[in-house]
């Protein structure tokens, strides 16, 4: 299914486009090592972000501040219907080890 995000308008001499991702391989004791890239439908006066998830996969979106060259980093889970619930890191962590269980299963 496509999951989507809003994001409003940014100052594109400071920040970069946003962007999206799925996790999809994350290591012990380690941060997310594969992910599954979606993108960004929009400019600088907003737009969303997109990916193809189902539901259960964790979701990582963020903006990179151009000027520090760090990213504004937010962690969310796939519900049921297709909408995006917060969660901190570590909770992520916890519903993607979750999600593999129950695909092995």
């Amino acid at each position: 299914m496509r999951v989507t995000l809003k994001f409003n308008s940014y100052n594109p001499h400071r920040y970069g486009p946003p962007w999206i991702h799925k996790i999809i391989e994350w290591p012990i004791g380690k941060k997310p090592s594969k992910v599954i890239w979606g993108g960004y439908i929009g400019d600088s006066y907003g737009g969303v972000v997109e990916v193809d998830a189902e539901p259960g996969d964790v979701i990582k979106t963020g903006q990179k501040d151009t000027r520090t060259g760090k990213s504004d980093i937010s962690w969310w889970v796939v519900e049921e219907n297709g909408s995006l619930s917060f969660v901190r890191e570590y909770e992520a962590k916890d519903y993607f080890m979750l999600s593999q269980e129950e695909e092995a299963k």
